[in-house]
């Protein structure tokens, strides 16, 4: 995928044990500036070889700069085993893992991922669960539970939750989904 980025990078210190109205009204201090823009490349490749899925990807591959910041290139590869597809139980469990350290906003990333999905009722109802841990830096970990319901074929209400040691790991997301 080529994309076009546009943006504006400042770095400041703050201090976080503010109110979060407070911390949002600093925000204001980053206007009034002029936004840069450049080209980027995001690039992915899967392979599927029976009932098992292989992948990469990679983003950022260009490391765009904004000012002072850069947005790291992030490189990922991930495992996959779908039962239904090996004609056994309808269960997908996947592992995948960063490459590469990539250091965002919040400082050094390298996570590694693991999950199952189960279809109770094929392709009718869905639960989901996983975590993913931090093993660049602080060892921050989130667990994540979710469901989908086929509300008709090929239409699905989606949930999710994110639980973690990481405040900025946890939320929670409602959607709907056309297969």
């Amino acid at each position: 995928t080529v994309k076009f980025l546009r943006g504006t990078g400042r770095v400041r210190q703050i201090d976080t044990s503010g109110e979060l109205s407070e911390l949002l009204d600093l925000g204001g201090d980053l206007e009034d500036s002029d936004g840069q823009g450049t080209v980027d490349v995001d690039l992915g490749m899967l392979a599927t070889l029976g009932a098992v899925r292989i992948g990469v990807s990679g983003r950022n591959l260009r490391e765009p700069q904004f000012g002072d910041i850069t947005m790291s290139r992030q490189v990922r590869a991930g495992i996959a085993f779908d039962g239904a597809a090996a004609g056994l139980s309808p269960l997908l469990v996947s592992l995948d893992v960063h490459l590469r350290r990539y250091v965002p906003a919040g400082g050094d990333r390298r996570v590694v991922a693991f999950g199952g999905e189960h279809w109770l009722r094929p392709r009718q109802f869905a639960i989901r669960g996983g975590a993913r841990f931090n093993t660049a830096s602080e060892q921050h970990r989130t667990v994540t539970p979710g469901a989908s319901l086929a509300v008709r074929p090929g239409l699905f209400v989606e949930g999710h939750a994110a639980y973690g040691s990481d405040t900025s790991e946890r939320g929670w997301g409602l959607a709907a989904r056309v297969s």
